[in-house]
């Protein structure tokens, strides 16, 4: 038996050698890897999913996300990727601070980097700065 989840997500997964997107809705998981690199944004991309993205801001931070990574490849560490989470979607990144859509204001409530090799895990919430969390004695 497994536990579900109580609403959608969309988790990436990496390792040394391989990376993937789980998207889980409330009765299905779909893994999703890409042949370089991978992103995900608010919206399942699995085309078995038949479902049209509509929502703009999504697929504006996609692309930029993968724009991003482009721009960056081969020198993308723990440190680099911060900085990319760090790019506000005006500025062609994919975080929000304070962003308005809909007439309401938004901001991105957490993001996360894991670095397998060293199992040292960066997380950070809305405006505060990465914290670092070193999971090593977990795993030993």
């Amino acid at each position: 038996m497994s536990t579900r989840p109580d609403s959608s997500w969309i988790v990436n997964v990496a390792g040394p050698d391989k990376a993937y997107s789980y998207e889980m809705n409330l009765y299905e998981t779909k893994r999703r890897e890409g042949p370089d690199q991978i992103a995900a944004a608010n919206h399942f991309l699995d085309p078995t999913w038949h479902i049209e993205i509509s929502d703009e801001d999504s697929l504006r931070r996609y692309t930029n996300l993968l724009n991003l990574s482009e721009e960056n490849k081969g020198s993308i560490d723990a440190s680099k990727m911060m900085e990319i989470r760090d790019v506000l979607i005006e500025d062609g990144g994919a975080t929000f601070l304070h962003y308005t859509m809909g007439g309401m204001n938004f901001s991105t409530n957490h993001q996360v980097v894991f670095v397998p090799q060293t199992r040292i895990l960066w997380m950070k919430t809305a405006e505060q700065p990465w914290q670092e969390v070193n999971l090593s004695s977990l795993f030993s």
